[in-house]
């Protein structure tokens, strides 16, 4: 059972849907954001432990006429990125198969008690590429890049592609993070993400 929204009462946390432009469709993008281990409203979230987790999950299909897809990045560096899913492959001649199998235990809080509770967030989802073959490229502690490469550069070829990324923050900041869609140009779309949770 996939679980990435809270229970009803849960303080601290939001979500929200994005849709990007791609050729010949969109890519769609879930984000989830959650203060854990402190209360973000109360003095030195930090040093109380505090961290923000902001789940990206992304899915869609890629024109195939580039091997770099997606680009995220925090251009202020204050968002590291944990975990990039998925991260194992299993090949059977043409057909690659990939499994995201993503679980977190975080704190959280509630409108009902002072005391944090713990929620293992989770996700679940398994997908087959023909030819065409997908992975995480090199990243940087403020950056992650999903790549599709393989024999097939077919113009005419389509591939769908999902990923989830967990990053993390210290800093109660409001973050304009970026993402870029290679296959649509470099410009990168900015989203903001609040992370002083003072509006949510």
């Amino acid at each position: 059972m996939d679980v990435l929204v809270p229970p009803l009462g849960t303080l601290f946390w939001y979500t929200e849907t994005l849709t990007l432009p791609a050729p010949r469709g969109n890519i769609s993008v879930f984000i989830y954001t959650y203060a854990t281990n402190a209360k973000p409203n109360e003095p030195d979230f930090p040093g109380n432990n505090g961290v923000v987790y902001t789940v990206f999950r992304c899915t869609g299909m890629n024109h195939f006429n580039t091997n770099d897809l997606i680009h995220m990045s925090d251009p202020g560096g204050n968002m590291i990125c944990e975990r990039q899913l998925p991260d194992k492959e299993e090949r059977y001649g043409d057909l690659n198969i990939y499994a995201i199998d993503f679980s977190e235990d975080l704190c959280l809080f509630n409108s009902f008690s002072d005391k944090p509770y713990k929620l293992t967030i989770s996700y679940t989802d398994s997908f087959i590429l023909k030819v065409v073959r997908q992975r995480f490229g090199s990243t940087g502690a403020s950056f992650s890049k999903l790549t599709l490469f393989g024999d097939c550069f077919d113009t005419d070829y389509e591939s769908p592609f999902r990923s989830l990324t967990l990053w993390s923050s210290k800093a109660l900041v409001l973050t304009n993070f970026e993402i870029s869609v290679k296959s649509h140009g470099d410009r990168p779309y900015s989203i903001p993400l609040d992370h002083t949770f003072i509006n949510k």
